[in-house]
């Protein structure tokens, strides 16, 4: 399970980085601060994870067999559902939270964004829960830290969606929910 999550991370993070059509690529995404908290986050978060789970196993939570393999389960899922999100936008992929009206000329409503303004995020922050389940991990507390990140740049970022598209994006927000299910 261990070998399945580190790969699984690593063809998450390459396929973002190697599918990012801007200039300049990722690192632009570190000049926004909530974008570097998640960064920071995420890679604590994993190298911790990891290296409470070789050299602590003792402080391992007491999982059993089903719940992990739910854990495994909704990390794969969470991982496609994200880069689903992210091929459905194609061309018009932005940098997070900061929005160019030249490179995001469209709202898109397809994909999982029926589903969800939001299956980025959402994929992310169900990847790390899966993350943490599987390999039972304590720091699985932290996912109320990265929530309130990524709500916080949820809520930027739909304040620049609705100056810059108006009416089409209160439209898009009243008919599709902000996390899945949730509004």
């Amino acid at each position: 399970m261990v070998i399945i999550t580190l790969i699984g991370i690593i063809i998450f993070f390459s396929f973002w980085r190697f599918t990012d059509p801007r200039k300049g690529g990722m690192m632009q995404d570190l000049k926004v601060s909530r974008i570097r908290a998640l960064t920071i986050f995420e890679i604590l978060a994993v190298t911790l994870t990891y290296l409470m789970h070789i050299l602590l196993p003792k402080y391992s939570l007491n999982f059993n067999q089903v719940i992990i393999n739910f854990g495994l389960i909704l990390f794969i899922s969470s991982i496609a559902f994200a880069v689903w999100a992210k091929i459905a936008m194609g061309k018009y992929w932005n940098q997070p939270i900061v929005h160019d009206i030249k490179r995001q000329s469209k709202i898109i409503q397809s994909g999982p964004f029926r589903f969800s303004r939001n299956p980025i995020y959402v994929g992310v922050f169900l990847c790390f829960t899966g993350f943490f389940i599987v390999l039972k991990s304590p720091l699985i507390i932290t996912l109320i830290i990265l929530a309130i990140v990524i709500h916080r740049a949820v809520l930027t970022e739909e304040k620049n969606l609705e100056k810059l598209f108006g009416k089409e994006y209160i439209e898009y927000k009243n008919k599709t929910p902000r996390y899945l299910f949730l509004k």
